[in-house]
């Protein structure tokens, strides 16, 4: 049985740094508009990031078509992919849920920090960090380094330890690995490729959730290491204090809730692909 290889990872979001007074100050419930919204989904590069994921899941998706069928990438199959991974797409379904998720939020304060100077170079990080640890090499190095920081910054460990817990960050992203696989196999069984029914896909997905768990855990580790190694103690303690603050909570949910709409959706159509190329000579 093939499965979805469980994608890297949804989002990590990078929620901000600024003084603890301009949190205070920013409690106002002030319902977003589209322009706010606007400047705030450019402001993060949000873009930019979907892109990387939509490059990243054909890639992945070559690596699915190799698995299940073998041989050499086919024009078929590659346009597919290209449908279902379309990063304007994927833009367009997330931005809707974006918008409506963060429509009666105040984000004021989300937009001050990252069109602040220290909020472009952390927008800037987490795309160059999300690019670069796509690299298998890179990846790699970057897990070392995590693995490393027990004994070589203890304290540097126990605040990434503590950006992950504030935004739940394992949980939301295996989570959403699990729904991935299950839409994927329930693509796969309305195309007549996969006789299980849900309680059986349940408990194969089941079968795999420490796997999964752990994977999740060391690519989690190793992206913040790599990614934030340029934000001081500080700024780390800056992140943490804005993951709690409303604002915050508020981002994270709306980030969350976006990223799983899409790749369910992504998921179940790769699953009704795979059957349907399975089913017929287009391979």
């Amino acid at each position: 049985m093939a499965y979805l290889k469980e994608m890297k990872l949804f989002y990590i979001p990078s929620l901000g740094a600024a003084l603890l007074g301009f949190f205070l100050s920013a409690n106002t419930l002030n319902a977003a508009s589209k322009a706010e919204l606007d400047q705030l989904f450019v402001a993060m590069r949000t873009e930019e990031l979907l892109k990387i994921m939509s490059d990243e899941g054909i890639a992945e998706g070559d690596e699915l078509r190799e698995e299940m069928f073998g041989g050499d990438r086919d024009i078929g199959w590659g346009g597919a992919l290209m449908t279902i991974y379309g990063h304007n797409r994927m833009i367009a379904e997330f931005r809707e849920v974006f918008d409506r998720e963060l429509a009666d939020a105040n984000v004021t304060p989300l937009i001050d920090y990252y069109t602040s100077t220290i909020g472009q170079q952390v927008a800037r990080y987490e795309i160059e960090g999300r690019r670069a640890i796509s690299d298998k090499a890179v990846e790699a190095a970057a897990k070392l380094a995590h693995a490393s920081l027990k004994e070589s910054k203890p304290e540097r460990l126990e605040l990434l330890n503590a950006f992950i817990a504030q935004n739940d960050l394992i949980e939301h992203n295996v989570a959403g690995a699990m729904t991935s696989n299950l839409a994927f196999f329930q693509g796969m069984a309305t195309g007549g490729a996969l006789e299980m029914d849900e309680n059986e896909m349940l408990a194969t997905i089941w079968d795999r959730e420490e796997a999964i768990r752990t994977d999740t855990e060391e690519w989690v580790g190793a992206y913040l290491t790599f990614t934030y190694d340029r934000v001081s103690d500080e700024d780390m303690n800056d992140y943490i204090l804005l993951s709690e603050s409303k604002a915050g909570r508020d981002l994270n949910r709306a980030l969350f809730t976006g990223f799983y709409e899409v790749f369910r959706r992504i998921s179940f159509d790769l699953g009704a692909a795979t059957a349907r190329f399975s089913n017929s000579n287009e391979l």
